[in-house]
């Protein structure tokens, strides 16, 4: 079970061998928990005191813990030697409006 759903991942991510994928799946591993480590620190640093209403923690979670998990995830993904793994899968991750300035590629929408 867990080696097909292995196969269908390097299958969809281009991922030539297990190695890879399993410096890929470590890196994903260590951004979570980094972020769930320094959630707290980010929010205090900031002042802003949790929880509150849960769709207002929800929005405000989503807008400033996401771009330190993309900017995480890129600076652990780079020591593990995945950067352009990542870097791709970040791009592809954010909205169009902002694919072209980072990627430097046209919008497939546009």
């Amino acid at each position: 079970m867990l080696r097909k759903i292995q196969e269908t991942f390097k299958r969809k991510w281009g991922i030539e061998n297990d190695l890879r994928f399993w410096l890929i799946m470590a890196a994903f591993a260590v951004t979570g928990t980094t972020i769930a480590v320094i959630k707290p620190w980010i929010f205090n640093w900031l002042g802003i005191s949790l929880p509150g209403p849960f769709p207002v923690s929800f929005i405000i979670y989503l807008i400033l813990v996401t771009p330190f998990y993309f900017l995480i995830l890129i600076i652990i993904g780079s020591l593990m030697g995945e950067y352009r793994f990542f870097r791709n899968f970040i791009v592809t991750m954010l909205p169009p409006v902002f694919r072209k300035r980072i990627s430097g590629k046209p919008n497939k929408s546009s």
